[in-house]
């Protein structure tokens, strides 16, 4: 057979399944998403959609509008809007409402897509009179064995010292459970000054001992004039059998009521290979 030459045409593609799957069922095979159309016995080939519109069973209680993204909590089998831990299968083709049981959405490959975790809508509560480091509560968890080798998180997140106090300095950082990541370093910021944070974390092993690296950009001071820093975390530990919070956490100098930050933008993106 020539390389590079066409094996079959359409939406379908050949599976065989090491247990048996029944009609319906939603596959996940490291992010591809598909749909088996008939009963499939163990060790037989058989077929998984993975383009089409299809109606998926969903979560009571939540809801969805036309072009929002359908992720598939295979624990439960069923369609959720919670993205965490969970794989990107299409979009909402019709709105759905929370009384109802199934939502149509189209099943599309562009499951194998960055997946947003978190995106903050709203300024976190400010930070002050502390030198304790403290996380802001804009932040998301990924749940424990979530993670697979490879895996990117990648990190964007803006703060502002919205008030300030003498020489009293502000470090910023984005950690991954407990685990610093990166951090802008302790500055002697005024009032208004921003700190922005870009990582791409990366996932090098997993398990109760695994490790990550990563690298990424820093900077604090006045808007439009602070300059980047580049950044970087050699290789360490990190147990990805257990829920890890992505987070980004403030440490003030002094405690003084007048030290007081917010954190504006946390953005958190996995991305799969």
């Amino acid at each position: 057979m020539m390389a590079n030459s066409l094996v079959q045409e359409g939406d379908s593609i050949d599976y065989t399944p090491a247990a048996a799957v029944a009609a319906g069922a939603v596959v996940v095979q490291n992010g591809l998403v598909g749909v088996t159309q008939r009963d499939i016995a163990a060790g037989d080939l058989g077929s998984l959609r993975i383009e089409g519109v299809i109606d998926f069973d969903k979560t009571t209680g939540v809801s969805f509008a036309a072009g929002d993204p359908i992720y598939w909590d295979a624990t439960n089998g069923l369609a959720t809007t919670v993205s965490v831990g969970n794989a990107l299968i299409g979009r909402a083709v019709a709105a759905a409402g929370s009384s109802a049981t199934s939502v149509r959405g189209y099943l599309t490959t562009l499951a194998g897509q960055p997946t947003l975790l978190f995106s903050s809508v709203a300024a976190s509560t400010a930070i002050t009179n502390t030198t304790t480091q403290t996380a802001f509560d804009q932040a998301v968890t990924i749940p424990a064995n979530v993670l697979k080798v490879g895996d990117i998180i990648r990190v964007r997140c803006q703060g502002i010292a919205t008030a300030t106090n003498s020489t009293d300095t502000l470090n910023a950082t984005v950690r991954l459970g407990t685990t610093d990541i990166v951090a802008t370093g302790a500055i002697d910021v005024a009032n208004n000054d921003i700190f922005v944070i870009e990582v791409d974390i990366v996932i090098r092993t997993i398990g109760a001992t695994g490790t990550l690296v990563a690298a990424g950009f820093t900077a604090i001071g006045a808007a439009g004039t602070a300059t980047a820093r580049p950044q970087f975390k050699a290789s360490t530990a990190v147990d990805t059998t257990a829920a890890l919070s992505v987070n980004t956490t403030a440490t003030w100098s002094v405690a003084n009521a007048g030290n007081s930050c917010r954190l504006d933008v946390m953005n958190v993106q996995l991305i799969r290979r």
